[in-house]
């Protein structure tokens, strides 16, 4: 089902002038007969013809191929945007606003409005002054919009977009916003950590392992998993670091490392069942095959 959201401030009577408006007079209409065209120079094409205001966000693109005879600006729209699979809006703005110049701003208030989520609502204050109307029903907001004559200080508006991309786009900056501040919390962890003494930096280590420890083995996975899907390129990045800063400390820091990443190993082998000893053994198998197959260095065949 079609839905009309109209909201906008209102003169709380009724004036004279609206009954009294003479009947409108017969829509303009456009033919078109285009192939392959950019959706763009289309709508202009068919504002010219009609006289209307149609707007379209950055967002919408593509191209059209339509035949199209005497038809209203709206037939001509719905035709246009359903070969797209993009939509367009019939708006009342107020006279000389921005939003009947600036369809991406037009666009951003428009998904505002839409998103309000309450019931049918009509305020009127006490005396003289404005009022607020909010309606969604299809029928009622039709009827409201029948009342709002130029007279009345609103401009029609066409808007045309393209909804799947704005969500998207807007999907796609909500989450370079989180990661952004991930980032920064994570720097301003890092500058507290350096400016630590030896002993804050062991015990602020200790509690992240704890911190580690409690995100349980589902958490663990899909931290690993994180890690290990990052761009190859990225992961010898940091093992470069890595060894840089391994050759740079001091003999017995390297060898108690060492030490401890041997001990790491035997336990996570002494612990492994026969069947996961196998599927380890399987999978290095096959990497070594893919290595040797591609030219690279191989590590030596296993049990060695």
């Amino acid at each position: 089902m079609k839905h009309i959201l109209v909201a906008a401030f209102l003169i709380a009577s009724v004036p004279a002038w609206a009954a009294d408006a003479p009947a409108p007079t017969a829509p303009k209409t456009v033919t078109l007969d285009v192939s392959d065209k950019p959706v763009g120079e289309v709508l202009k094409d068919i504002a010219s013809a009609t006289g209307e205001t149609i707007l379209a966000e950055k967002l919408v693109s593509g191209a059209v191929t339509a035949g199209i005879k005497d038809a209203t600006v709206e037939k001509a729209l719905d035709a246009i945007t359903k070969s797209l699979h993009i939509q367009w809006r019939k708006i009342s703005v107020p006279q000389g606003s921005v939003l009947a110049k600036d369809a991406d701003a037009l666009a951003a208030q428009m998904r505002t409005v839409l998103a309000l989520r309450f019931p049918d609502i009509v305020i009127s204050p006490a005396g003289s002054g404005g009022s607020f109307v909010h309606v969604q029903r299809e029928s009622a907001a039709n009827e409201i919009v029948k009342t709002l004559p130029p007279a009345a200080g609103f401009k029609t508006v066409y808007l045309v977009t393209d909804d799947e991309k704005a969500y998207k786009k807007e999907v796609k900056d909500e989450s370079k916003k989180k990661v952004a501040k991930y980032i920064q919390a994570s720097k301003e962890q890092m500058d507290a950590f350096l400016a630590m003494s030896p002993e804050e930096r062991k015990a602020v280590l200790r509690e992240s392992m704890n911190l580690v420890n409690q995100l349980g083995p589902e958490g663990m996975q899909q931290m690993m998993s994180a890690v290990f899907e990052l761009d190859p390129e990225y992961m010898a990045e940091m093992n470069r670091m890595s060894m840089k800063a391994m050759f740079s400390m001091n003999p017995d820091a390297l060898k108690n490392m060492l030490r401890m990443s041997m001990r790491q190993q035997m336990q996570m082998m002494q612990e492994m069942t026969p069947e996961q000893m196998q599927m380890m053994m399987d999978i290095a198998k096959e990497i070594a095959g893919e290595m040797q197959s591609s030219g690279q260095p191989t590590p030596p065949p296993t049990g060695q």
